[in-house]
């Protein structure tokens, strides 16, 4: 009888480290699993800042284009009032 629980003893101890060693596999596995997703996080941040000051960049130039657009509408709008009230009467 007391060989029979003995081995019953080691099997349980060795399934038991099994399931350590396991268990530990997999906290290392999650772990590289945060790491990168940690990593990536502030990759995109940074890409995120970076898009920011493109678009604030953007703005800036499409404001001044604004106002170049605008005169040369006035300008064509001038000439074609000018157009209509001297050469077609």
């Amino acid at each position: 009888m007391p060989c029979l629980n003995n081995d019953f003893i080691s099997r349980g101890l060795l399934t038991l480290i099994k399931i350590t060693n396991l268990l530990q596999l997999l906290n290392l596995t999650l772990l590289n699993y945060f790491i990168r997703i940690d990593k990536n996080s502030e990759v995109s941040l940074d890409n995120i800042e970076s898009g920011l000051k493109e678009l604030v960049k953007m703005n800036e130039d499409v404001r001044s284009n604004r106002g170049l657009i605008i005169k040369i509408f006035l300008i064509i709008i001038t000439a074609a009032v000018i157009y209509i009230l001297f050469f077609i009467n």
